[in-house]
């Protein structure tokens, strides 16, 4: 109910003048920004990592048999190529940027590692 009346809230500012458009648009950036956050944290996000590698890389794998210390890389389930379609998964459905300096085999190489750098990311943005 609460995000309903901050929406609410934001859509009458939104019609006022430009100023509370703006106020509004910040209003309804930070609710959005704030849900896609708690509905992240609230998921279990290895479980879904897991799903994606599973469609992705290795199908014939089950997503609950991925074993989190499996090294990707050296079991040819994942190559440098994938390591940039895993990062793109992880920024468009986690909400996390990966800067260029992170773009790192060994940083993705396993489940774990991922998962690991997947909460560091969602931490830094609590």
């Amino acid at each position: 109910m609460r995000c309903r009346a901050v929406i609410i809230r934001a859509k009458h500012l939104w019609k006022k003048t430009a100023t509370a458009s703006y106020v509004a648009a910040a209003l309804l950036s930070s609710l959005i920004r704030s849900y896609f956050i708690t509905r992240r944290l609230s998921m279990n996000f290895k479980a879904t990592i897991a799903t994606f590698l599973s469609e992705e890389f290795a199908p014939d794998i089950p997503p609950e048999e991925f074993d989190e210390n499996l090294n990707l890389v050296d079991f040819g389930i994942i190559d440098s190529l994938g390591v940039l379609k895993l990062v793109a998964y992880l920024e468009s459905d986690f909400g996390i940027v990966v800067q260029p300096e992170e773009l790192s085999v060994d940083l993705f190489s396993s489940l774990g590692e991922i998962s690991r750098f997947v909460d560091r990311k969602l931490e830094a943005v609590r």
